[in-house]
Parts: structure tokens; sequence; C-alpha cells
């Protein structure tokens, strides 16, 4: 009886075993471990002091539970049927705005379990032993403190990319202050569509607020397009004037150019004219004088001698084979005749002796008439 009480204890055992998450268990990539011995803690019972990290093969006993936790960052969603987590219907995050307009919000939740053991024993003894029980604490977390920072908005500040943005990383940080000691990390917090809608309460939605929001906004866009088209106007004509102006300046500078170079040539040929004047000027003066100081000398005593020798000058300039010269008396000239240029030296020779006799002759009568008439 004993033999068949103890195989019967040993199949049951076995059966037990086969029913339950016993045996080696390895950790798959970015999932870690904690195992939970359900005996008292005076003989090792209780949460272990150590997690099991990706990789690891652990053996588990039928009394011992083993808490899997995968830390990949994982995604929360709510917003429009087929975008959130629940595909099948609606789950807007609805909340009110400062000023009391009602709006539902579509958010996306971004988070992950850090692999820490410290708080990952923590978060076991605490608040969560699976992955759905972490995705349940984090949904509710972000419910409350979504609509907790977002209340604090009036219509316009949720209508401000600016003012939304402060709000969701208002959230984000408020989710990670509560979170981070057992581990849990909140990366983003993103508000993909907010609309001003209420839930009433036979299931409809009143969209008529939204839908006026809807056409101011539609008026405002159009506004500003018909201002960018202006501002697009504007530049395009703008740059057009820059261009016309740039083919003005072109066209006065290079005018400007030739006028420049027509008063130097203007100039220079003033200048190369009254300097030519000048000197025109300063010759002629030159031989007026000269020529005046010829009439004065021929107008005096040795007048004659001198314009005979100024002739004699210039026909032996010339180089004449003969000349011919004669005095006539009769009417106190001179007559040309043919003469060799050796009887026109002697000549002149003549003349000069004459000349000096003259002059002697003339002294000598003006001082017996000196005398006489002393």
């Amino acid at each position: 009886m004993k033999s068949l009480f103890r195989v019967s204890l040993l199949l049951i055992i076995l059966c037990a075993l086969s029913a339950c998450d016993t045996g080696l268990r390895t950790m798959r990539e970015g999932e870690v471990g904690i195992r939970f011995r359900k005996l008292p803690p005076a003989i090792g019972g209780g949460l272990a002091k150590k997690i099991v990290k990706p990789g690891q093969t652990v053996i588990v006993w039928p009394w011992d539970s083993l808490y899997r936790f995968d830390t990949k960052i994982q995604n929360i969603s709510w917003g429009a049927k087929g975008t959130g987590s629940d595909k099948r219907h609606e789950d807007y995050v609805y909340t009110r705005a400062f000023d009391g307009n009602e709006i539902a919000l579509a958010v996306t939740i971004r988070y992950s379990i850090e692999p820490d053991p410290e708080k990952i024993i923590r978060m076991a003894k605490e608040v969560a032993t699976s992955n759905k029980d972490v995705r349940d604490i984090v949904v509710s977390i972000a419910r409350a403190d979504i609509r907790t920072y977002l209340n604090e908005l009036t219509t316009d500040n949720i209508l401000d990319k600016t003012e939304r943005y402060k709000a969701v990383d208002r959230v984000r940080d408020a989710m990670n202050k509560r979170l981070n000691p057992w581990g849990i990390k909140i990366h983003q917090v993103n508000l993909d569509q907010y609309r001003f809608e209420r839930l009433l309460p036979d299931g409809r939605i009143d969209a008529s607020y939204q839908e006026r929001i809807d056409e101011i906004q539609r008026v405002r866009e159009e506004t500003e397009r018909e201002k960018l088209r202006q501002r697009t106007m504007k530049a395009e004509k703008q740059k057009q004037f820059n261009d016309t102006q740039a083919e003005v300046n072109r066209l006065i500078e290079s005018a400007g150019g030739y006028k420049n170079q027509a008063v130097f040539r203007a100039d220079g040929y003033y200048k190369a004219q009254a300097n030519q004047a000048e000197a025109i000027l300063a010759a002629g003066k030159a031989e007026v004088q000269g020529l005046m100081e010829q009439i004065n000398a021929l107008s005096g005593p040795g007048g004659p001698a001198i314009l005979k020798l100024e002739l004699v000058k210039q026909l032996l300039r010339n180089d004449p084979r003969f000349v011919l010269l004669e005095e006539d008396k009769s009417r106190s000239g001179l007559e040309v005749k043919r003469v060799d240029t050796n009887d026109l030296l002697n000549q002149i020779g003549i003349f000069e002796g004459l000349k000096q006799k003259t002059a002697s002759q003339t002294g000598k009568t003006t001082v017996k008439i000196e005398k006489t008439a002393k």
C-alpha cells in the first residue's frame, strides 16, 4: 500500500509540474525577469535579490513564479477609431479647457522599463508583476496628468502651438516624476490631434463648436494665404524695381563715364589749344617786338645801311651766282645790276667806308658850328 501511495504521489507531482511554468527559462532579447519564491521568508521565500538579464537562463521550480518585463520601448495611443491602441473604438482622452470648452485629445505615450535591478525589484513589490500591470499603471497616470495639465490651458492657449507643446512637456515631466522610482521612463508625450467636441450622454458627439473653430481656422488660413500671396507679389515687384533701378544706375554710371571722358577730352583739347594760343601770342608778341625794334632801327640815322646790309645777308643766304646793285642818285634809291659776289662784298665795304666818312665829316661840321657860335 505504501509503495502504491508513493507512486501515485509521484504521478500527481509530475502532472502538476507539467501544468506549471516550471523548468529552464531563458530571457529573450530586451527582456528581464525577477523570480518570486512562494515560500515563507524564513526558508528563502519572497522576491529574489537579483534580476535575470536578457539571454540568461534560470530554473523555475513549482513553488517559483518568474515575473517577466519587456524593456523595449512601448507605445500607448488614444484617438479616433483605428488610430489608438483600441482599433475598434474611439478612445479620445476627454478634458476641458480652463474656460470650460470640452476637448477630445488624441495622444501617444512612448515609455520603457529601465533594466535597473533595484527599481525593478521595487516595482514588482509595489505596483506591477507583468507587462500588463506596467501598461495599466502608465495608462492611469497618463490620463490623470493629461487632464490636469491640459485643463490649465484656455481655448486660445490650446490653439497656440507653443503653449500646447509646453503643456505636453509638463505632462511628460510629471509622469516621469511619478513613475521613475519604479524604473518606468516616459520618453515622449505626443499630442497628435485635438478637437473641441462634447460627448453627449447618449454617446453622440456635439462638434458644433469645433465646426465654428474650423470655419474660423479656414478663414484664417485663407487670410494667411492671401497675405503670403501679397508678400510674394510685393517681393517680386520689389525685385523688379531693384533690377530696374540697378539698370538705371548702370546707365547713369555709364553716361557719367562718357561725360567725364568727354570733359577730360575737352579739357585736354582746351588746354592744348590754350597753350598753342599762348605760344602763338608769345611768338606774335616777340615778332611784333622784333619788328618794332627793326622799325625803330630803320627809322634811325643808320636805317638805310642796316636795310642794305640785311638785303645783302638775304641774298647771300640764298647763295646767288650774282646780283645787280647800283645807287640811283636821281631817285635817291638803288638800282639792281649784275655784279659778282666779290664785287658785292667790295661794295659793302665801300658803303661802310662812306658811312664812316660821312659820320666823321658831320662831326667836324658840328664842331665848327659850335666854335662859330661862341
